[in-house]
């Protein structure tokens, strides 16, 4: 069970100074896109049909899409809303074949979801798609709680983790993420006390599950998130995290301001150079 001290509600700090804005890893909009497809595409194509508990819990992750995802512009937001809406009226069904599933989402989703063929930030994973779909849910986390600051709420629903754990129990099959991950949300209804606690759970869920990884694997090692040299604030001069700090920098690192913006030219260049190093090395 984790343990959150810190429940005071933090500003988003938009005035970023130029050490601390360098200081984070870049977020690109395109993985993020990539890793949308897949979840919902890819993912399903391993399926035959969908049971009433894995519909609802694809139109959960859905619904949180369309509620908290800094779409950079109107077209993904209303194919989100337009597939969740469809799949409400039909989660009470006893099962549905995926092939209608797909046909349906596969129609509505062109030119609205950009197409990205090449992760960028997560190229560096062996298996880039869990790296970009812990993004996504640290991004909809850092949303969701400066959506309720912003009309000055204070949430305890956390829709975010509680969908997020529902598809990654249903969807994910990534033995290495989701069994242990599945381990530490099995008491959320007692750890996600505070409006803040879901940005802090995930993050400090993620820290658990690289060093559950790494611990399995020692040739995928995996750091803890933020390093003492990307946030020296976010530790204690002893030893241990300044939870307040961290949560600080992980507002502003998943900030939509903060994200590196979908440009297609730009996406296509870089795919260009992935795959040019790619084949040197593969003939090397």
């Amino acid at each position: 069970m984790f343990h959150f001290i810190y429940n005071q509600f933090v500003p988003k700090n938009l005035n970023l100074s130029i050490s601390m804005a360098s200081s984070f890893l870049p977020v690109h909009m395109s993985d993020l896109y990539k890793a949308i497809k897949t979840s919902l595409f890819s993912k399903l194509k391993t399926m035959m049909t969908l049971n009433s508990t894995q519909l609802q819990a694809l139109h959960g992750y859905i619904l949180v899409l369309y509620k908290y995802f800094p779409f950079d512009n109107e077209n993904p937001r209303r194919f989100m809303k337009r597939v969740s809406q469809w799949l409400r009226d039909r989660t009470s069904r006893s099962n549905m074949t995926v092939a209608h599933i797909f046909a349906i989402m596969k129609a509505g989703s062109d030119g609205f979801i950009p197409p990205v063929f090449n992760y960028i930030n997560c190229v560096e994973v062996r298996s880039g798609y869990p790296c970009a779909i812990w993004l996504i849910f640290h991004v909809l986390t850092v949303s969701e709680y400066n959506k309720h600051l912003t009309n000055n709420q204070e949430s305890h629903q956390h829709m975010v983790l509680y969908k997020m754990r529902d598809y990654i129990r249903h969807f994910f099959n990534f033995p290495d993420n989701d069994y242990y991950f599945n381990q530490l949300a099995a008491n959320f209804e007692k750890d996600l006390i505070y409006s803040n606690s879901s940005i802090l759970w995930l993050w400090r869920a993620h820290n658990l599950v690289s060093a559950h990884i790494s611990s399995q694997n020692l040739d995928n090692f995996k750091h803890q998130y933020p390093s003492r040299q990307r946030c020296p604030k976010c530790y204690h001069l002893e030893q241990g995290w300044d939870e307040k700090q961290v949560l600080i920098f992980l507002q502003n690192q998943y900030d939509k301001n903060n994200l590196i913006k979908y440009n297609c030219s730009c996406v296509i260049k870089i795919n260009m150079i992935i795959v040019f190093f790619l084949m040197i090395h593969l003939m090397a």
